[in-house]
Protein backbone atom coordinates (compact mmCIF):
# COMPACT_ATOMS: atom_id res chain seq x y z
CA UNK A 1 0.00 0.00 0.00
CA UNK A 2 1.47 3.38 -0.98
CA UNK A 3 2.11 6.30 1.35
CA UNK A 4 -0.65 8.18 -0.43
CA UNK A 5 -3.11 5.37 0.32
CA UNK A 6 -2.02 5.32 3.95
CA UNK A 7 -2.61 9.05 4.40
CA UNK A 8 -6.02 10.65 4.52
CA UNK A 9 -6.73 14.38 4.76
CA UNK A 10 -10.44 15.08 5.41
CA UNK A 11 -12.14 17.56 3.10
CA UNK A 12 -13.78 20.65 4.52
CA UNK A 13 -17.21 19.32 3.55
CA UNK A 14 -16.51 16.05 5.36
CA UNK A 15 -15.39 17.82 8.51
CA UNK A 16 -18.59 19.88 8.46
CA UNK A 17 -20.56 16.63 8.72
CA UNK A 18 -19.08 15.93 12.16
CA UNK A 19 -22.34 16.18 14.05
CA UNK A 20 -24.12 13.55 11.98
CA UNK A 21 -21.19 11.13 11.94
CA UNK A 22 -20.17 11.84 15.58
CA UNK A 23 -16.52 12.05 14.55
CA UNK A 24 -13.73 13.56 16.60
CA UNK A 25 -12.04 16.58 15.02
CA UNK A 26 -9.09 16.15 17.36
CA UNK A 27 -8.48 12.64 16.01
CA UNK A 28 -9.29 13.18 12.34
CA UNK A 29 -7.44 16.48 12.25
CA UNK A 30 -4.17 14.62 12.77
CA UNK A 31 -4.79 12.04 10.06
CA UNK A 32 -1.98 13.52 7.94
CA UNK A 33 0.35 11.16 9.76
CA UNK A 34 0.76 7.75 8.20
CA UNK A 35 -1.72 5.26 9.56
CA UNK A 36 0.91 2.56 9.65
CA UNK A 37 2.90 4.54 12.23
CA UNK A 38 0.00 4.76 14.69
CA UNK A 39 -0.29 2.52 17.72
CA UNK A 40 -3.04 -0.09 17.77
CA UNK A 41 -4.95 1.90 20.39
CA UNK A 42 -4.82 5.01 18.20
CA UNK A 43 -6.18 3.02 15.28
CA UNK A 44 -8.98 1.58 17.42
CA UNK A 45 -9.88 5.07 18.65
CA UNK A 46 -10.33 6.20 15.05
CA UNK A 47 -12.25 3.21 13.73
CA UNK A 48 -14.58 3.17 16.76
CA UNK A 49 -16.00 6.53 15.70
CA UNK A 50 -17.72 4.90 12.73
CA UNK A 51 -20.54 2.38 12.57
CA UNK A 52 -20.43 -1.32 11.80
CA UNK A 53 -22.14 -0.45 8.51
CA UNK A 54 -19.27 1.85 7.52
CA UNK A 55 -16.71 -0.82 8.38
CA UNK A 56 -18.62 -3.55 6.52
CA UNK A 57 -18.85 -1.33 3.42
CA UNK A 58 -15.08 -0.92 3.47
CA UNK A 59 -14.49 -4.66 3.87
CA UNK A 60 -16.85 -5.53 1.02
CA UNK A 61 -14.84 -3.28 -1.27
CA UNK A 62 -11.43 -4.40 0.00
CA UNK A 63 -12.29 -8.11 -0.19
CA UNK A 64 -14.12 -8.02 -3.52
CA UNK A 65 -13.36 -11.13 -5.55
CA UNK A 66 -11.90 -12.97 -2.57
CA UNK A 67 -14.91 -15.14 -1.78
CA UNK A 68 -18.46 -14.52 -0.53
CA UNK A 69 -18.96 -10.82 0.31
CA UNK A 70 -19.59 -11.27 4.02
CA UNK A 71 -18.28 -7.79 4.78
CA UNK A 72 -16.84 -9.32 7.93
CA UNK A 73 -20.30 -9.78 9.46
CA UNK A 74 -20.57 -12.30 12.29
CA UNK A 75 -24.20 -13.33 11.98
CA UNK A 76 -26.15 -14.69 14.93
CA UNK A 77 -25.04 -13.10 18.21
CA UNK A 78 -27.06 -10.17 19.53
CA UNK A 79 -26.48 -7.89 22.51
CA UNK A 80 -27.84 -9.54 25.67
CA UNK A 81 -26.34 -7.36 28.43
CA UNK A 82 -27.61 -3.82 28.49
CA UNK A 83 -29.44 -1.94 25.76
CA UNK A 84 -28.05 -1.11 22.31
CA UNK A 85 -28.07 2.57 23.25
CA UNK A 86 -25.96 1.89 26.36
CA UNK A 87 -23.42 -0.27 24.53
CA UNK A 88 -23.00 1.70 21.33
CA UNK A 89 -19.63 0.33 20.19
CA UNK A 90 -16.85 -1.83 21.56
CA UNK A 91 -13.73 -2.47 19.48
CA UNK A 92 -10.75 -4.62 20.37
CA UNK A 93 -8.46 -7.49 19.38
CA UNK A 94 -9.90 -10.99 19.47
CA UNK A 95 -9.02 -13.61 22.03
CA UNK A 96 -10.43 -16.76 20.46
CA UNK A 97 -11.83 -19.79 22.30
CA UNK A 98 -13.14 -23.01 20.80
CA UNK A 99 -15.35 -25.62 22.45
CA UNK A 100 -15.88 -29.17 21.19
CA UNK A 101 -17.95 -32.10 22.36
CA UNK A 102 -16.54 -34.15 25.22
CA UNK A 103 -17.21 -37.19 23.02
CA UNK A 104 -15.50 -36.01 19.83
CA UNK A 105 -12.33 -37.63 18.53
CA UNK A 106 -10.72 -34.21 18.30
CA UNK A 107 -11.19 -33.61 21.99
CA UNK A 108 -9.74 -37.02 22.78
CA UNK A 109 -6.73 -36.29 20.57
CA UNK A 110 -6.03 -32.75 21.72
CA UNK A 111 -7.37 -32.56 25.25
CA UNK A 112 -6.58 -29.09 26.56
CA UNK A 113 -3.07 -28.93 25.16
CA UNK A 114 -3.64 -25.54 23.58
CA UNK A 115 -5.63 -24.07 26.45
CA UNK A 116 -3.95 -22.22 29.34
CA UNK A 117 -2.72 -24.23 32.30
CA UNK A 118 -5.69 -26.00 33.84
CA UNK A 119 -7.88 -25.06 30.89
CA UNK A 120 -9.35 -21.98 32.57
CA UNK A 121 -9.00 -19.50 29.75
CA UNK A 122 -10.86 -16.80 31.67
CA UNK A 123 -7.76 -16.42 33.86
CA UNK A 124 -5.66 -15.68 30.77
CA UNK A 125 -7.76 -12.84 29.31
CA UNK A 126 -5.65 -9.84 28.32
CA UNK A 127 -6.85 -6.31 29.13
CA UNK A 128 -8.67 -4.79 26.18
CA UNK A 129 -9.49 -8.11 24.51
CA UNK A 130 -12.81 -9.03 22.94
CA UNK A 131 -13.31 -12.70 23.82
CA UNK A 132 -14.86 -14.59 20.89
CA UNK A 133 -16.19 -18.07 21.67
CA UNK A 134 -17.18 -20.69 19.09
CA UNK A 135 -18.35 -24.28 19.38
CA UNK A 136 -18.92 -27.19 17.03
CA UNK A 137 -22.35 -27.59 15.49
CA UNK A 138 -24.97 -29.47 17.47
CA UNK A 139 -23.95 -28.24 20.92
CA UNK A 140 -26.47 -26.14 22.82
CA UNK A 141 -25.22 -25.79 26.39
CA UNK A 142 -24.19 -22.39 27.74
CA UNK A 143 -20.69 -21.26 26.78
CA UNK A 144 -20.38 -19.01 29.81
CA UNK A 145 -22.26 -17.82 32.87
CA UNK A 146 -22.07 -15.02 35.42
CA UNK A 147 -18.97 -16.27 37.25
CA UNK A 148 -16.93 -16.61 34.07
CA UNK A 149 -18.16 -13.21 32.87
CA UNK A 150 -17.21 -11.67 36.22
CA UNK A 151 -13.67 -13.01 35.95
CA UNK A 152 -13.34 -11.71 32.37
CA UNK A 153 -14.56 -8.29 33.46
CA UNK A 154 -12.02 -8.16 36.30
CA UNK A 155 -9.26 -9.22 33.91
CA UNK A 156 -10.06 -6.25 31.68
CA UNK A 157 -12.00 -7.81 28.80
CA UNK A 158 -13.80 -5.22 26.68
CA UNK A 159 -16.59 -7.55 25.57
CA UNK A 160 -17.58 -11.16 24.92
CA UNK A 161 -19.03 -12.52 21.69
CA UNK A 162 -20.49 -16.02 22.06
CA UNK A 163 -21.47 -17.85 18.88
CA UNK A 164 -23.78 -19.96 21.02
CA UNK A 165 -25.78 -19.78 24.24
CA UNK A 166 -25.01 -18.26 27.63
CA UNK A 167 -26.68 -18.59 31.03
CA UNK A 168 -27.27 -16.49 34.18
CA UNK A 169 -28.61 -13.79 31.89
CA UNK A 170 -30.22 -11.86 34.74
CA UNK A 171 -27.00 -11.75 36.77
CA UNK A 172 -24.93 -10.86 33.72
CA UNK A 173 -26.94 -7.67 33.31
CA UNK A 174 -25.34 -6.32 36.50
CA UNK A 175 -21.72 -7.17 35.68
CA UNK A 176 -21.17 -4.32 33.26
CA UNK A 177 -19.48 -6.42 30.57
CA UNK A 178 -21.01 -6.11 27.09
CA UNK A 179 -21.94 -9.61 25.92
CA UNK A 180 -23.32 -10.72 22.58
CA UNK A 181 -24.81 -14.24 22.31
CA UNK A 182 -27.25 -16.24 20.21
CA UNK A 183 -29.53 -17.26 23.06
CA UNK A 184 -29.64 -18.78 26.52
CA UNK A 185 -29.47 -22.22 28.10
CA UNK A 186 -29.62 -23.09 31.81
CA UNK A 187 -27.21 -26.02 31.27
CA UNK A 188 -23.49 -25.48 31.94
CA UNK A 189 -21.07 -26.20 29.10
CA UNK A 190 -19.40 -29.05 31.02
CA UNK A 191 -22.46 -31.24 30.42
CA UNK A 192 -21.46 -31.82 26.81
CA UNK A 193 -18.35 -29.83 25.87
CA UNK A 194 -14.97 -28.50 26.95
CA UNK A 195 -12.45 -25.93 25.80
CA UNK A 196 -9.92 -27.43 23.41
CA UNK A 197 -8.26 -24.38 21.83
CA UNK A 198 -7.48 -20.84 22.93
CA UNK A 199 -5.93 -18.16 20.73
CA UNK A 200 -6.09 -20.34 17.63
CA UNK A 201 -8.11 -19.70 14.44
CA UNK A 202 -11.83 -20.40 14.87
CA UNK A 203 -14.82 -20.42 12.53
CA UNK A 204 -18.17 -19.01 13.57
CA UNK A 205 -21.05 -18.95 11.09
CA UNK A 206 -18.74 -19.39 8.08
CA UNK A 207 -16.52 -16.54 9.27
CA UNK A 208 -12.90 -17.29 10.13
CA UNK A 209 -11.54 -15.31 13.06
CA UNK A 210 -7.84 -15.30 13.90
CA UNK A 211 -6.40 -14.28 17.27
CA UNK A 212 -5.71 -10.55 17.15
CA UNK A 213 -8.28 -9.79 14.45
CA UNK A 214 -10.20 -6.64 15.31
CA UNK A 215 -13.76 -7.29 16.50
CA UNK A 216 -16.07 -4.33 15.97
CA UNK A 217 -19.14 -4.76 18.20
CA UNK A 218 -21.92 -2.31 17.44
CA UNK A 219 -24.87 -2.60 19.79
CA UNK A 220 -27.22 -1.28 17.14
CA UNK A 221 -25.85 -2.63 13.85
CA UNK A 222 -24.13 -5.90 14.75
CA UNK A 223 -20.64 -7.39 14.79
CA UNK A 224 -17.92 -7.10 12.15
CA UNK A 225 -14.54 -8.81 12.08
CA UNK A 226 -11.68 -6.79 10.60
CA UNK A 227 -8.68 -8.94 9.63
CA UNK A 228 -5.70 -7.36 11.36
CA UNK A 229 -3.85 -7.23 8.03
CA UNK A 230 -6.63 -5.02 6.59
CA UNK A 231 -7.02 -2.64 9.54
CA UNK A 232 -4.89 0.14 8.02
CA UNK A 233 -6.73 -0.17 4.70
CA UNK A 234 -10.10 0.01 6.45
CA UNK A 235 -9.08 3.12 8.40
CA UNK A 236 -7.94 4.76 5.16
CA UNK A 237 -11.10 3.87 3.23
CA UNK A 238 -13.89 4.29 5.79
CA UNK A 239 -13.82 8.12 5.95
CA UNK A 240 -14.19 8.33 2.19
CA UNK A 241 -17.18 5.99 2.21
CA UNK A 242 -18.75 7.88 5.12
CA UNK A 243 -18.30 11.13 3.21
CA UNK A 244 -20.05 9.60 0.19
CA UNK A 245 -22.93 8.58 2.47
CA UNK A 246 -23.17 12.13 3.81
CA UNK A 247 -23.26 13.64 0.34
CA UNK A 248 -25.91 11.17 -0.84
CA UNK A 249 -28.04 11.92 2.22
CA UNK A 250 -27.75 15.66 1.68
CA UNK A 251 -28.65 15.40 -2.00
CA UNK A 252 -31.64 13.16 -1.29
CA UNK A 253 -32.99 15.80 1.11
CA UNK A 254 -32.61 18.35 -1.69
CA UNK A 255 -34.68 16.23 -4.07
CA UNK A 256 -32.02 14.35 -6.03
CA UNK A 257 -33.08 10.86 -7.04
CA UNK A 258 -31.44 7.92 -5.32
CA UNK A 259 -30.22 6.59 -8.68
CA UNK A 260 -28.54 9.87 -9.64
CA UNK A 261 -26.95 10.48 -6.25
CA UNK A 262 -25.54 6.98 -5.81
CA UNK A 263 -24.16 7.08 -9.36
CA UNK A 264 -22.46 10.38 -8.55
CA UNK A 265 -21.00 9.10 -5.27
CA UNK A 266 -20.35 5.37 -5.78
CA UNK A 267 -19.39 3.27 -2.79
Amino acid sequence: MSAEADTFTPSTEFMNSECRQNLSCSVLGDMSMEISSMSLNEKLDIISQYSACDVADALVRLQKGQGPPFGGHLAGPFLVSGSPADQAKVVGPAMTVRYASIHSAETAAHGRARAPSGGQYVDAVSPGAVVVIAQEQGLSTALLGANMATRMKLKGAKAVVAAGNIRDVGEIQDIGLPIWAQGSSPVAYSAESKVIEVDAPITAHRLRIDPGDIIFCDGVEGIVRIPLALLDDVISLVPKLAEADNLIHRELLQGTTFADSTAKHPK
